[in-house]
């Protein structure tokens, strides 16, 4: 069973990780056609700082106070769930595995559980918000998700809420062992 596992886990990220090159590789080519801007060079390293920090501070998405927060807290559980897939790749192949350096440090299980508890609260009000705010009736179209393909946004709602389940259920089987 174990091998079986170990098989699906690894062809199923193999796919995962063709699927993510060509993605990048199709933003990458949309980008390249655009036309490179006359002083573009300068400030390179003021230029990344802002980045991360808009990047990070979700800036933009915090102008809409309760949305935003909750998107901070999904973006930030993506982040903690990188570690946590590195663990559970690891526990394919030996149970007890646990990340060198933090993977048994109090301070880190409990912040990836506290981060995966408040990500899955904020997924949760934001499917609150889309059910309540999705286009129905007359007034329809001064909706904010007018014309959206309402599916793909409750897929990609549906994958966070799996993900957070299958963090919380992993770091269950961790504790039971």
């Amino acid at each position: 069973m174990q091998v079986f596992a170990i098989v699906v886990s690894l062809a199923i990220a193999l796919v995962a990780i063709a699927l993510f090159a060509q993605a990048i590789a199709q933003i990458v080519g949309v980008i390249k056609t655009g036309q490179p801007v006359v002083g573009r060079r300068d400030h390179r390293g003021q230029r990344w700082l802002t980045m991360a920090k808009e990047t990070l501070g979700h800036t933009r998405m915090l102008q809409w106070s309760h949305v935003g927060i909750a998107h901070w807290f999904v973006f930030i559980g993506f982040g903690f769930l990188f570690f946590t897939l590195l663990t559970a790749f690891g526990q394919l192949f030996d149970a007890e595995f646990a990340l060198p350096l933090i993977g048994h440090w109090v301070v880190y299980e409990w912040l990836s559980e506290a981060i995966t508890w408040l990500m899955l609260a904020s997924i949760l009000a934001l499917i609150a918000i889309r059910l309540s705010n999705a286009p129905r009736g007359p007034m329809a179209r001064y909706s904010r998700f007018s014309g959206s393909r309402m599916w793909q946004g409750y897929f990609v709602e549906a994958v966070i809420v799996g993900v957070a389940l299958c963090i919380l259920t992993l770091r269950g089987a961790e504790y039971a062992l």
